[in-house]
């Protein structure tokens, strides 16, 4: 990902006009801070007003970043995984000049003679059948035939050439249907013979497309299932829907979109990031938004890092069912420390222990169903040398599709200040 330094495009708005500006690539995602980023950034301006570099370490989709942005703050942005990289890339550093001929292209139609070309093209029946079955239960047939139908004509990896039909093979009638599968697929490799700022935006689009248009409840880590007349017709709603159309509809917004300028988007583990001191400089403050479980991340979203890396991937297999493990995993899965009981206070403390070794202020967010209480995250970051202040606000978490009620929880914001630099300030004026 690039790693320039630029200034930022976008003045510094006042908070009602701000507001009125929405990510370009919208993102059905739990661990999005859009709902708070408002509160989030806030607080920082008012806690740092003479911050110099706004560091976001655990970015995600981006929604921080994005309002810091807005407000006239210099950005830089780190994710581990690689979706979250390229998105923020597309949002925030890659030039957009080509958009309108990508664009053009897929309202032409002419990308529909690519959706079933070479590999894809052993396709071709498995398309019309899902044509048949569609209209069928859409039309109020027997959804009882239609969950056969899926159960009968589900991906296999074996199927899998290498040569761009990694979704048909592997996940079709699974996540996304037939033709969505192929659309994926098609839009994939159309992405690989662009330039790389070009991709990378084609890419990002692809990512948001996927999460909302995905057989799934709030996020990617299984897909649904046709167990009643209501779940069958939902799922056959959804694999309806077209890929391209999302793709084209994010294009057009990222477009017309503001240019979020950055001092850098980088994907690494946020301790390699946080030991670029060269970049990193005292008085910027970091903002850290870790996980609270240990594969939140690589298990809710590994097919947004799929079709980000198009590897034809090792899926985890379920020894007991003798059969590929139910959400098609992955192998070797980013796991955090973070979400681990025996590591989390190493994590927190080799987080917290970096940001004051280079002289920064820390901005924590953490919910209060985490792995870690409240009272040991200050009391580490006050033995580290910090001041500590907690604020909090009421917020629901999604249930995640579970028949029980979504959960009331507190968000916490933890701002860390270094001990005051003011003398040291004082003997450089003189």
């Amino acid at each position: 990902m690039s790693q320039e330094s630029s200034t930022p495009t976008v003045p510094p708005s006042a908070g009602t006009q701000s507001n009125q500006i929405k990510i370009p690539l919208s993102m059905q995602y739990l661990g999005s801070k859009t709902r708070i980023a408002d509160w989030i950034v806030g607080t920082i301006k008012t806690e740092f007003p003479n911050m110099g570099t706004l560091h976001d370490l655990m970015a995600g989709t981006g929604a921080v970043s994005f309002k810091a942005s807005l407000e006239g703050m210099r950005v830089s942005l780190n994710d581990i995984q690689p979706y979250a990289a390229w998105l923020l890339t597309s949002l925030f550093d890659a030039d957009r000049s080509g958009l309108p001929e990508i664009i053009s292209y897929f309202n032409s139609g002419d990308y529909e003679s690519s959706i079933l070309r070479n590999a894809r093209l052993r396709y071709r029946d498995s398309l019309a059948k899902e044509n048949v079955a569609l209209g069928n239960i859409l039309r109020g047939g027997d959804w009882k035939a239609y969950a056969a139908y899926l159960s009968e004509n589900s991906g296999d990896p074996k199927e899998a050439t290498g040569e761009y039909d990694l979704f048909a093979s592997y996940y079709r009638n699974t996540y996304f249907g037939v033709r969505q599968c192929l659309e994926i697929d098609a839009i994939r490799e159309f992405a690989a013979e662009l330039d790389q700022a070009e991709e990378v935006h084609v890419v990002a689009a692809l990512i948001s497309a996927m999460t909302n248009t995905a057989s799934t409840t709030t996020h990617l880590a299984q897909y649904l299932k046709p167990t009643s007349k209501s779940a069958a017709l939902n799922i056959a709603k959804k694999h309806s829907l077209s890929i391209v159309n999302h793709v084209v509809d994010g294009l057009e917004r990222l477009s017309a979109g503001p240019k979020m300028n950055s001092q850098g988007v980088f994907n690494l583990d946020y301790l390699d990031y946080l030991s670029m001191r060269d970049h990193i400089a005292p008085g910027d403050v970091i903002y850290a938004d870790p996980p609270y479980f240990k594969e939140h991340y690589s298990r809710y979203y590994h097919l947004l890092d799929t079709v980000t890396l198009y590897d034809y991937p090792e899926l985890t297999w379920n020894s007991r069912l003798e059969n590929y493990t139910v959400g098609r995993y992955r192998s070797g899965r980013i796991v955090s420390d973070f979400g681990k009981k025996s590591k989390v206070l190493d994590a927190f403390e080799g987080l917290i222990s970096q940001a004051y070794s280079a002289k920064c202020g820390l901005v924590l967010s953490y919910a209060s169903t985490s792995l870690l209480p409240k009272e040991e995250i200050v009391d580490l970051a006050r033995a580290i040398g910090f001041s500590v202040r907690v604020d909090s606000r009421d917020l629901t978490h999604s249930s995640q599709g579970k028949s029980n009620a979504n959960k009331e929880v507190l968000e916490y914001l933890f701002i860390m200040k270094p001990p005051s630099r003011q003398n040291e300030e004082e003997v450089l004026d003189v």
